[in-house]
């Protein structure tokens, strides 16, 4: 697909801002873990990374594992504004909703980061 594409698509106002949502939602996510939790997690030898109502911390895992959820959030958010892009001209409908399902996810990841946090700090409190 060319440029011209991406160009039609992103001229949408919509578009614009549910993409800075999304960048912003993520910059939010690697802040708050990199600014809650270091230096300090830089010390622990592992991080628990899950909790289960059952047994409790069931996953653990090196420091900067604890960044990958927002990895995956800007994969996901590029894969839906390309797909979005793709289907402009056909389905303008599905196109509002992939990336409106990109803000959704970006906001889901923020809220497991702010739990993951507050997971670690109470863990090693």
């Amino acid at each position: 697909m060319s440029l011209s594409g991406w160009r039609v698509v992103y001229k949408q106002k919509f578009f614009r801002l549910a993409l800075l949502a999304c960048g912003l939602l993520l910059l939010a996510g690697v802040l708050l873990v990199w600014f809650a939790l270091f230096p300090a997690v830089e010390s622990w030898r592992v991080v628990p990374l899950h909790y289960n109502i059952h047994i409790g911390v069931d996953k653990v895992g090196k420091w900067w594992e604890l960044f990958i959820p927002s990895g995956i959030g800007v994969i996901l958010t590029l894969l839906n504004a390309g797909y979005a892009s793709i289907i402009w001209k056909r389905e303008k409908v599905i196109a509002y909703a992939a990336i409106v399902t990109a803000v959704v996810v970006d906001v889901l990841i923020l809220v497991h980061l702010i739990f993951l946090v507050h997971l670690n700090v109470t863990y090693y409190a």
